[in-house]
């Protein structure tokens, strides 16, 4: 069984988390059987390559955004034959640039929670983007006491 490390990224900007769709070749071969449309940036980390380092990349790549990092919040495993995924979502905040959506992609949105949900609410993408909601209040609110 192979073993990968995935980063993803709930990237908040004007309280609204950036969801991307997978275009429809990608949702044709994608390594998990039922792959949903929506997604969230991020991707395979490479040999040697930082996880942080990795994520940054992908955004980019996927996005055209540059992002700052500010925690994990949560790890995940996901299995296909013969594969083995650890997922790592990270809570990020806009820092640049416009979105520019790579090749795997075909659309995005700047979505709350609630608009998100009427989006398509069994997505694995709205328990995602709502624990990184309350991670974000809670990194606020800590941010603009000290």
């Amino acid at each position: 069984m192979e073993l990968k490390v995935a980063a993803k990224a709930v990237i908040i900007k004007n309280n609204r988390a950036l969801v991307i769709t997978r275009s429809r070749e990608e949702m044709d071969n994608g390594e998990f059987e039922g792959i949903e449309i929506i997604d969230l940036p991020g991707g395979i980390i490479e040999p040697e390559e930082r996880v942080e380092v990795g994520l940054q990349r992908e955004v980019m790549e996927e996005t055209g955004l540059r992002v700052e990092i500010i925690k994990p919040v949560l790890v995940s495993d996901h299995f296909a034959p013969n594969l083995h995924i650890v997922g790592i979502l990270f809570l990020c905040r806009y820092a640049d640039g416009r979105v520019k959506l790579g090749p795997e992609h075909d659309g995005y949105y700047w979505v709350t929670v609630d608009e998100l949900k009427k989006m398509d609410s069994s997505s694995w993408a709205v328990h995602r983007v709502e624990l990184a909601f309350k991670e974000y209040r809670n990194f606020m609110r800590t941010f603009t006491t000290t």
